[in-house]
């Protein structure tokens, strides 16, 4: 896995998957706001509102693994190494 670094000022990883040196997938975690009484994320937002039922939660997104590589394991592998690194944030759930 690659550490891309930080998205504003948040949390943020690519993992990529490699195979005899040949990227065949990848999948992205980052910590974005999710607010509780609509049920969404709001990834518009930087800072963390002051009112409201909101916290930072982990989401994963852009899974892919190139097609001659599928049906191996590889996003597998990936959301387990990219749910494991969410734990090891502190979060116990990914969306």
């Amino acid at each position: 896995a690659r550490r891309i670094g930080f998205e504003e000022g948040r949390q943020c990883k690519l993992f990529v998957a490699e195979i005899n040196g040949e990227i065949c997938g990848c999948v992205d975690l980052a910590i974005h706001v999710y607010e509780y009484r609509e049920r969404k994320l709001e990834l518009s937002k930087d800072t963390m509102p002051a009112l409201g039922s909101y916290a930072w939660r982990p989401y994963i997104a852009s899974l892919a693994v190139r097609r001659e590589f599928r049906r191996q394991g590889i996003a597998r592998s990936l959301l387990k190494e990219a749910e494991q690194t969410a734990r090891d944030w502190g979060h116990h759930e990914i969306l």
